[in-house]
């Protein structure tokens, strides 16, 4: 009866948790959805000009970047300051339920809506990324919330979680507003978490 009990109570906290995350999800949603656009295009200049200020990222010679969506923190800008400097960069393609792979663009043009209306490469003259190349990569990891020590709450599909953990030697990034900065999030095992967040300054 104890090992039943037991079970109860960790599968009630598994429901807790789940209930939790998706409350701060459609509370983080709202509070997106109230920015103007210049409150956003600030957000991304702003975490733009700490990312120049990290040596992960300036000797870096691949960026893996999310492109931005709908009421993201955009990385547009990001994206081509860093093409036009001669980085690499690489941006992920939805590839099955779950999964998806990272592929090398040369321009934002070469992109087009795909899975859940993001843009995804349009296979114009894209290059599969592999692993071994990203010992000297960063990465722009998106998330609806962070804690200042890296935890972070994605939007429920899973996908960064399932990539990362198999390919843990890129330096992680946390791109996120300061209303998202937030004291506690429950993590999981399989949750990966950035190596530095950044948010907006405000003058």
């Amino acid at each position: 009866m104890r090992i039943k009990g037991s079970q109860n109570g960790i599968e009630e906290n598994i429901e807790k948790t789940a209930a939790q995350k998706a409350a701060l999800r459609r509370q983080m949603k709202q509070l997106r959805a109230e920015l103007s656009d210049g409150e956003r295009r600030h957000a991304g200049e702003s975490c733009a000009a700490q990312l120049r200020q990290l040596p992960e990222f300036t000797r870096c010679d691949l960026l893996l970047a999310y492109m931005s969506h709908g009421a993201e923190l955009p990385t547009a800008g990001i994206i081509e300051e860093a093409l036009e400097k001669g980085m690499r960069v690489a941006v992920p393609r939805v590839t099955g339920p779950g999964t998806m792979e990272f592929y090398e663009i040369y321009s934002l043009s070469e992109c087009a809506s795909g899975a859940y209306g993001i843009p995804e490469p349009a296979g114009i003259r894209e290059r599969l990324m592999h692993p071994e190349e990203f010992e000297s990569a960063a990465v722009l990891l998106p998330g609806l919330a962070f804690t200042k020590d890296g935890a972070r709450l994605g939007y429920g599909g899973g996908y960064y979680d399932r990539y990362f953990s198999e390919h843990r030697k890129a330096y992680r990034s946390g791109l996120t507003y300061g209303f998202a900065l937030v004291e506690h999030l429950s993590c999981e095992p399989h949750d990966i978490r950035a190596d530095v967040v950044l948010a907006p300054v405000f003058p």
